[in-house]
């Protein structure tokens, strides 16, 4: 089974992830790593770590369709969590894979900006996280941007059919009610 966990920027995504990997065993890539290596190594595929998610998942979408591919015929299980998916390309790919893969979307789409400024804050997997370098006016404009995104990418899971979890409220508990959605469902 390949697990996608996707969604917007700080909406819990490496952290379902990293609780999949110590629970479960199921280890994880982050799309966050292979951006960077894509802008650091193959520069000639131009992307930046400030591209709007949308554009980063277009250009990401080819090698990523592969790699799942690859993947899913490894018939091993694998979790890929990033914001470079978009639900109109997973759901082309569920229809080719139906049982094969697991995805979530997550998104805060009506959320207190102050609160989720404050759970960036808090709820931080990374000793080395870029948003937490920058001032709160920054933070709050990045989290204004993500809602936006997220009432942008509840629409289209809405449209495809695709599960999608609203982070505003109780972080910690939605982000258990991803894991168990994810696993309680596993087709191999």
């Amino acid at each position: 089974m390949i697990y996608i966990v996707s969604g917007v920027s700080r909406s819990g995504k490496t952290k379902v992830a990293k609780e999949l990997l110590e629970q479960h065993k199921l280890p994880y890539l982050s799309t966050d790593a292979v951006m960077m290596a894509f802008m650091h190594g193959v520069k000639e595929v131009d992307l930046h770590d400030k591209m709007w998610p949308g554009e980063l998942a277009e250009k990401l979408w080819g090698f990523l369709k592969h790699f799942i591919v690859t993947l899913i015929h490894s018939e091993k299980d694998y979790v890929l969590e990033g914001e470079a998916f978009l639900p109109n390309k997973i759901a082309e790919l569920l229809l080719e894979y139906p049982k094969d893969i697991k995805v979530v979307f997550m998104g805060y789409d009506s959320i207190d900006i102050t609160v989720k400024v404050n759970d960036c804050k808090n709820y931080s997997t990374s000793n080395h996280d870029w948003l937490l370098q920058e001032d709160d006016a920054f933070i709050e404009t990045h989290v204004r941007n993500m809602v936006g995104y997220s009432k942008e990418l509840k629409d289209l899971c809405k449209k495809y059919n695709l599960p999608y979890f609203d982070q505003k409220d109780d972080f910690l508990g939605n982000i258990k009610r991803v894991q168990d959605f994810l696993v309680n469902s596993r087709c191999r």
